[in-house]
């Protein structure tokens, strides 16, 4: 019962501060919470890196081998998962400009290890998940190599997402839809487990906010 308050009470309150920071804070905060690069000027001591990203995945990964018992496809697909993500932050590191505020530093070394106990101690339907789980993997992983294309030829920004190739004309962001929707397929295919639903909650208002805040710049 403590573990299960303890996890729903993390991912609502990450919820509701990034729902509270958009509706609330005044634009140059919101920028500094959720922006990247120039929004960081004069301010540079209180940010770090985004290749820091690449510590997040580390310990994730470090979580999911201690804490899983990897009986279960889901737990692959999760180590998988962050291995991918691990790789793609070494092999195509983001720029030295890109830059993310400290209370995201704080957020990004607890968030894994919490997910890594929500699934632990989740039940799954392994044939849903791997259906749907796959194919926006597959073209997530597609979207970050589209980026790390365009950026190593036409540098960091990018105005209008929709010049990228496929899949960026679906969407403006599809690698951030498709992590909303693999962590809703998650908490679907563990019967809408209360944990695993605010996760897919929380990162929904992290994407949201994030890609708005991108397009308000």
């Amino acid at each position: 019962m403590f573990l299960r308050l303890l996890l729903n009470g993390y991912f609502v309150a990450g919820s509701l501060s990034i729902i509270m920071v958009a509706l609330f804070a005044e634009k140059r905060m919101r920028l500094a919470l959720s922006g990247h690069g120039n929004s960081f000027r004069g301010a540079r001591r209180f940010s770090v890196s985004k290749n820091w990203f690449a510590l997040f995945y580390m310990i994730g990964i470090a979580a999911s081998v201690g804490v899983l018992p990897f009986a279960r496809i889901v737990d692959w697909l999760f180590l998988i998962h962050l291995t991918r993500r691990l790789l793609e932050t070494v092999i195509w590191p983001y720029s030295f400009d890109s830059r993310m505020n400290l209370l995201h530093l704080a957020v990004g070394l607890t968030y894994y290890p919490m997910l890594t106990l929500a699934i632990f101690r989740a039940k799954f339907q392994a044939p849903s998940i791997l259906a749907f789980w796959l194919p926006l993997w597959a073209i997530q992983s597609l979207s970050h190599y589209r980026l790390a294309e365009y950026k190593e030829h036409h540098g960091n920004h990018c105005a209008d997402m929709k010049v990228l190739r496929w899949p960026f004309q679906l969407s403006d962001m599809p690698h951030y839809w498709c992590e909303v929707i693999m962590y809703w397929v998650l908490a679907v295919s563990a019967s809408l487990e209360s944990a695993l639903v605010f996760n897919a909650l929380f990162v929904s208002c992290n994407l949201a906010i994030s890609a708005w805040t991108k397009k308000s710049k």
